[in-house]
């Protein structure tokens, strides 16, 4: 996922409450190797590290009862245990019925960097009951995000020495140079925070710590269910820990080849087809506007037309408020946050609907003044534009900044040269309109100070004693259905579950996605491949 572009889950309500080391100075059992070879840098390299049991305690903050927390220490290196080591936040939701527990599922709700513990109460719930009674559902945040000890790549905009690009999706040459100024100050951030762990904040290092969890649980194989990039954590624990696999669902996936294959000059979101999602996603729900109507649709009718309309103006005609040109790369951004959720296509219809206005409606002064305030609102509380900050927004910029988990992206991914963007974002929005802000998401891998050497880069057709189940809605707009199209074609055996319709992930949005999810983890028996329709409540616009 772009770094402008987050994964909103529940957010900051759990921090750990007990310390485990999973040190080699504790008395417990060896962290075990990796069943398969790496596919680049030393991937999996795995030894030992003693590995006590976990001690659970309580959460601070409000959480669900019986949800349970804990601190873990892990090696930066598992090649080097004793050359340091590094803490992870962790919680689990015991089974409910204990008496017919199977095992352990642990989650991600992807970012990448999202904070697991943060997210599993909402996790947990859209499991469903079934899931809900037999497994211990477990989430730990991975290394360097969250609470779990971090690499702080970011600073707050007010001590900058160098201030953000001031579009989020920069198109002149002034915007691109501010940009890369700004891509290098951030890389200087990340250096100096990190220290020995950004060298080691890969998703196969990742997958390493689930692993010592795994062990540290006494499981002998782990059930997973991941989200946009939790798929890629789940495609890369299989590739190196496939024996240790019990069943995997992958939902809203990403193609881990076109992630982490060679650049061949292009970033990696064009890879794989982000920025085609957002647009193919914006795009075919205009229809969906024209046909709900003007009662349920803001911009009905003709909605595509206003849509392209009011882009193309924003682009050469910027709507002024005090210190801050909006360009259609902010509508793009808002599009960006909310189109993850289906509910929210009305609110963005509302907004694109008054920006029309101000270009297009005879209004008066006063009037014009209204909608503008209303815009300007919209944007931030899409977190778009900052709240609370007067009526200058000249010294915020580009607010969406480097998201916790870039370190991790950077990390995982080839990256292109800085000089390859422009031309690139440029090619990319003639054939794709608005997919702009996933084309400059993860800029500042270029030239990453950070080493990729603990990464793991496929290869990716693992084959699993129970496959992947695969989940995927047809429209969505961070991972589109071609990534999960190719996952399935790479992974032997695995099946897809395609949902119609629109919005980011699968889970808790198909009551027949989450009747195929349970059984295929409690029995272990894939589904075929086919589809399942999309709740009421997360119809655009309440049409089909």
């Amino acid at each position: 996922m772009s770094s402008r572009i987050r994964t909103r889950l529940s957010r900051g309500v759990v921090t750990a409450a007990a310390a485990v080391s999973m040190t080699a100075a504790a008395g417990g059992t060896a962290v075990a190797a990796p069943d398969r070879a790496t596919g680049g840098g030393a991937g999996a390299r795995t030894t030992a590290a003693a590995i006590p049991a976990i001690s659970w305690g309580a959460c601070q903050g409000k959480v669900p009862a019986g949800m349970e927390c804990s601190t873990i220490t892990v090696p930066i290196d598992y090649s080097s245990p004793a050359a340091g080591t590094t803490t992870l936040a962790a919680a689990r939701i015991p089974a409910t019925d204990k008496a017919h527990r199977i095992g352990v599922l642990m989650i991600n709700p992807g970012g990448p960097g999202e904070s697991g513990v943060s997210a599993l109460p909402t996790f947990a719930e859209g499991m469903g009951p079934q899931v809900r009674a037999k497994f211990d559902i477990v989430a730990i945040d991975p290394r360097g995000t969250g609470g779990s000890a971090h690499v702080n790549c970011s600073r707050p905009w007010w001590v900058l020495p160098v201030l953000p690009a001031p579009s989020p999706v920069p198109t002149t040459q002034d915007q691109i140079n501010q940009q890369n100024a700004w891509d290098a100050h951030q890389r200087g951030n990340c250096k100096a925070s990190g220290g020995a762990l950004l060298d080691h904040v890969s998703t196969a290092d990742n997958a390493r710590d689930m692993d010592a969890v795994r062990q540290s649980l006494g499981e002998k194989q782990i059930s997973y269910y991941g989200v946009s990039y939790g798929t890629i954590v789940g495609q890369t624990f299989a590739a190196m820990f496939p024996s240790r696999v019990r069943a995997i669902v992958l939902d809203g996936t990403i193609d881990a080849k076109a992630l982490t294959g060679p650049a061949h000059g292009l970033p990696a979101q064009v890879r794989t087809g982000q920025d085609a999602g957002m647009s193919q996603s914006i795009r075919s729900s205009m229809a969906q506007c024209d046909k709900a109507g003007p009662k349920a649709c803001a911009l009905a009718p003709n909605s595509l037309k206003k849509y392209d309309t009011v882009r193309k103006l924003m682009h050469t005609k910027p709507i002024g408020v005090p210190g801050l040109q909006l360009t259609e790369g902010y509508l793009d951004t808002a599009f960006g946050f909310q189109s993850y959720n289906p509910r929210n296509f009305p609110s963005m219809a509302s907004l694109v609907n008054a920006i029309y206005r101000l270009y297009t409606a005879p209004l008066d002064p006063a009037t014009y003044a209204a909608v503008l305030n209303a815009v300007v609102a919209t944007l931030q509380s899409f977190g778009v534009l900052p709240a609370g900050m007067g009526s200058n927004y000249s010294d915020y910029g580009e607010i969406i900044g480097l998201g916790g988990g870039q370190q991790v992206a950077c990390a995982d991914q080839t990256s292109p040269a800085t000089s390859v963007f422009p031309a690139v974002a440029a090619q990319r929005e003639k054939r794709y309109p608005g997919g702009g802000s996933w084309v400059w998401g993860y800029s500042q891998c270029s030239q990453w100070p950070g080493s990729s050497a603990s990464s793991y880069r496929g290869p990716w057709n693992t084959t699993l004693r129970t496959p992947p189940l695969i989940l995927n809605t047809t429209h969505d707009p961070a991972t589109p259905l071609a990534g999960a199209l190719r996952t399935q074609q790479t992974i032997p055996g695995s099946r897809l579950i395609q949902v119609p319709g629109w919005g980011h992930g699968v889970i808790g949005r198909s009551t027949c996605a989450q009747a195929k999810t349970s059984a295929y983890f409690i029995n272990r028996t894939l589904p075929v491949d086919g589809k399942c329709a999309i709740d009421k409540a997360f119809k655009v616009y309440g049409v089909s």
